[in-house]
């Protein structure tokens, strides 16, 4: 070991790693040239199995040839050309997959048969004088023996080969072929080249010339014989050569990462070995160089230390100060004895460390901790400083602190700024958008996205057209606001209308003016919303329209005039009915204009008319009658409203031509009073008629009575019975007549009815009628209410109910029964009469109330009675319901209403003007 010491060699660092170098370079390269070989020799392998292969499928296919050609032959040496040539090839064909026809060619080269004759129509066709195709017939004869010429172009089409077999005779003359198709494609089918995806290998199919050249008929793969490893397949029989090249080079770059490798390790070794053998020294003169550097390193710090513009302190782990800057002493306005007699806690604001203590555990974790504190000066002033805290590794702490006042007060400043932007931003009134310089919306406030309808995730990152705010109209929007930016740098004041989620128009005040920060453009915008405005200004133009339309139609004459009376606007109609121009109203009163002749009864009209106004504030309807200078009356209904436009006193004249009108009243009214007295004869006449009728009638009834009983004969009792019911019918008549006449005249006169004792009355009064003893009645009352109505009438309503139901009931049937039911309450009265006689048939329900309607002509009666009823149910405001069904009887509901309040009313009125 120590001989090895004392040699140079080991003493020099350099040639040691060259020699080391060297030495593991020639190893490497060795193990390099062994792979490179190996590489070859399995890639020859695999190329030498693939070609063998290939090789026995293509001796399969020249095998069939072969035996098709030689068996072909011998037929016709043996036999002569055989008549079945087709069924002979067909079979041939079948025993040999990779044959794709046979033919016969004569002696003089021409083809005389072919199998199949589809897709091969050369019969006829001479080989011996094609430029092509003699080389290979010519060559066959020569050899007298099998060969297969091409690949060549058939004359069928496409590429392929031609298998010949030749026929001499037994003197040796050249007697013809027998020929066999192979095609290209059959041919690399039964090679196994027809699918080649993804193949290892490249393939040359190529003819062999006379001249030796090789003429490329099929290729695959892009390797070439040249330059990568290849082996050639190729037949005695055949003029052509298959080329079977390996897809891998195997060439000296296959193994140049090897090489490389090897050299790069060589040269780690070497380097390692030469930077081991130098470690010594370098170490003395690296600790040599490192104190040099350190003592000026210390120097350095110190200097900058020194002269940093940022106050740095050393306090121990207590938090007391053991060294400080220049810089430091300054910013507190202590001397450097002084800070060295404080701590930490001394130049903090007290408040300050309340809020937030010192972090001295988080330090001696070896945390780095950063903090803004307001710091305390000698004299008592604060400001801000940026305290950046750690522990150093001699287990002081180390801090350095930056005043950031200014800093800290632009940020509270700014602050304010943004809390002020902030809250103008988000108006609660003004609807407010920042655009960037794509025209998208960068942000918008609330008001505004609640107005349209939309979510803050719906708008931003879109333009206003994408979102769907703007619809129609867009382009020209566009075009308005940048002519507007380019012509006066902002938007002032511009009309927009933006369309919400549900497809309302609303309608805004917009204003926008760009700014720029870090170079990007932005557009505030605001947007005032005016759609409340613009339908109050719509229903202001509406109303304009309105009172133009009503002030200028034709029906009633319009004029306003100001509080000196002059016409300040008037309409046709006026005109028209005072027979005057516009022209000469305007600016005048109306006595000025002369439209009118005034007479002494004009002026008090007038003058009373001003009266009525001062007192009332307003005429409505104030009839006059005023006579045109043409002499022509007109009568009118005049209106006056006071009303205040611009500050003064204005009035709303308008005038109604009554002319016709009063004319027409005038008339209506003596028409009336005539038809008023004619009525009043009628009703005297026919209540006299009556009393006038009745008493005789009474009479003669009287004296059939008596003669009925003191007469003892059949005939003339039947003769005075039949008298008798005429009579009695034609009182009834009158009787109906009556009560109708005085049910359309006499008022009603209003009493608390007593149910109970009208329907004894009505009972009683009907005891003569001939089914009355047959037929039960029921009453079912409930009138513990009282109930307030006409007596007189409620009674006749009672008695033509009842007698109907007696006179038309049906007492053949069991149990005849008429149910009288009567309910009263505070507002009504319900009467129900119902019965289980005959019934009324349907189509004549809706007719029983009009006047002198029967039901059939069997049933006796006047057909005035329901007629009767149904008026005075209309008389007292009531209704009648009427429900039948043949055989099933028949039931009416008449209700009418009770009259208690209004008889009240009426008694309190009578008692207080009594008192």
């Amino acid at each position: 070991m120590k001989l090895l010491k004392n040699i140079t060699f080991f003493k020099n660092p350099i040639l040691f790693g060259i020699l080391v170098f060297s030495l593991v370079l020639l190893l490497t390269q060795i193990i390099t040239s062994q792979q490179y070989l190996l590489f070859k020799s399995i890639e020859q392998d695999k190329i030498d199995r693939q070609a063998v292969l290939i090789e026995e499928g293509l001796q399969d296919v020249m095998r069939q040839h072969f035996t098709s050609t030689q068996t072909l032959a011998f037929i016709v040496e043996q036999y002569g050309v055989p008549s079945n040539f087709d069924s002979i090839s067909k079979i041939l064909l079948n025993t040999n997959k990779h044959v794709d026809a046979l033919e016969l060619v004569n002696s003089e080269g021409t083809i005389t048969h072919v199998y199949p004759y589809k897709d091969n129509e050369v019969v006829g066709f001479n080989i011996l004088k094609d430029s092509l195709g003699k080389k290979g017939a010519i060559a066959t004869i020569e050899r007298k023996d099998f060969f297969i010429a091409g690949p060549l172009k058939l004359k069928q089409g496409g590429s392929g080969f031609i298998s010949r077999t030749p026929i001499f005779n037994s003197k040796g003359a050249f007697k013809g072929f027998t020929s066999s198709v192979l095609k290209l494609s059959t041919l690399l089918k039964a090679a196994h080249l027809d699918s080649l995806s993804s193949s290892p290998f490249s393939y040359c199919l190529a003819k062999i010339n006379a001249d030796k050249s090789e003429e490329v008929f099929f290729s695959y793969g892009s390797a070439s014989t040249k330059k990568n490893i290849s082996i050639p397949i190729k037949f005695n029989q055949a003029e052509f050569v298959l080329y079977v090249i390996s897809n891998n080079r195997v060439t000296f770059l296959t193994v140049f990462a090897f090489i490389l490798l090897g050299f790069i390790i060589s040269l780690l070794a070497g380097f390692f070995t030469w930077h081991l053998a130098r470690q010594p020294r370098k170490l003395n003169r690296m600790v040599k160089e490192k104190t040099t550097l350190l003592y000026e390193s210390e120097e350095k710090f110190r200097t900058l230390v020194e002269q940093a513009s940022d106050g740095i302190f050393i306090s121990d782990l207590k938090g007391n100060l053991i060294d400080v800057n220049i810089r430091g002493t300054k910013m507190f306005n202590y001397s450097k004895e002084e800070l060295l007699n404080l701590g930490i806690k001394d130049i903090i604001v007290s408040k300050d460390l309340k809020t937030n203590p010192l972090k001295l555990k988080e330090l001696v974790q070896g945390e780095i901790i950063l903090s803004e504190r307001k710091m305390l000066r000698k004299d008592g002033s604060t400001f801000f400083g940026e305290i950046n805290a750690k522990m150093l590794p001699n287990s002081t702490f180390q801090g350095i602190i930056r005043d950031i006042t200014e800093r800290k007060e632009l940020e509270i400043a700014l602050k304010s700024n943004l809390d002020k932007f902030s809250k103008a931003f988000n108006s609660g009134t003004v609807g407010m958008v920042i655009f960037n310089q794509d025209k998208q919306v960068a942000d918008i406030n609330d008001f505004l996205l609640n107005l349209l309808g939309r979510s803050r995730n719906e708008v931003v990152g879109k333009t206003f057209t994408e979102i769907g705010f703007l619809k129609d109209n867009d382009s020209i929007l566009r075009e308005k606001v940048l002519q507007e930016v380019k012509n006066k740098g902002k938007v002032s004041q511009m009309d927009v209308a933006l369309n919400t989620k549900k497809g309302d128009l609303l309608h805004f005040i917009f204003s926008a003016e760009p700014y720029q920060i870090d170079k990007a453009v932005y557009v505030l915008s605001t947007f005032i919303d005016q759609t409340e405005a613009k339908k109050a200004q719509k229903k202001v133009e509406e109303s304009e329209e309105k009172f133009s339309k009503a002030f200028h139609n034709n029906l009633m004459g319009v004029l306003i005039m100001d509080s000196e009376r002059k016409i300040i606007e008037v309409n046709n109609r006026v005109t028209k009915v005072l027979g005057v121009t516009r022209d000469k109203m305007l600016g005048k009163t109306i006595t000025e204009s002369g439209a009118l002749k005034l007479k002494p009864n004009n002026t008090d009209q007038r003058n009373n008319l001003l009266k009525k106004l001062q007192k009332k504030g307003q005429i409505i309807n104030e009839e006059v009658t005023y006579t045109l200078n043409t002499g022509k009356k007109i009568s009118a209904l005049i209106s006056v409203e006071p009303f205040i436009f611009d500050d003064s006193q204005n009035f709303l004249v308008t005038i109604m031509d009554n002319t016709s009108r009063k004319e027409a009243e005038d008339k209506l009214e003596a028409q009336n009073l005539e038809l008023k007295k004619t009525n009043s004869e009628l009703d005297r006449f026919v209540y006299s008629a009556s009393h006038e009728l009745r008493a005789p009638l009474t009479s003669v009834m009287g004296l059939i009575h008596i003669t009925l009983m003191e007469e003892d004969k059949p005939e003339l009792i039947e003769k005075l019975n039949m008298m008798g019911n005429s009579l009695k019918r034609l009182d009834n008549f009158i009787k109906d007549i009556i009560q109708y006449s005085r049910n359309s005249h006499l008022k009603v006169n209003l009493e608390k009815i007593n149910f109970e004792n009208l329907i004894k009355e009505s009972l009683e009064n009907l005891w003569y009628l001939e089914n009355r003893s047959d037929i039960q009645i029921e009453t079912n009352l409930n009138d513990s209410v009282d109930f307030v109505s006409d007596k007189k009438r409620i009674s006749v309503l009672l008695d033509n109910f009842i007698s109907n139901a007696i006179k038309y009931h049906n007492i053949e049937q069991p149990n005849p029964t008429i149910w009288i039911k009567i309910k009263t309450s505070k507002t009504k009265a319900i009467i129900e009469i119902h019965d289980n006689g005959p019934g009324i048939p349907d189509e004549h329900l809706d007719k029983i109330f009009n006047m002198f309607y029967r039901v059939s002509s069997k049933i006796m009666g006047t057909g005035i009675g329901l007629f009767i009823v149904k008026e005075i149910v209309d008389k007292l405001n009531g209704s009648i319901k009427v429900e039948s069904k043949p055989d099933d009887g028949t039931k009416f509901i008449i209700t009418l209403p009770n009259q208690q309040k209004k008889l009240n009313t009426y008694e309190a009125k009578k008692n207080s003007i009594n008192r």
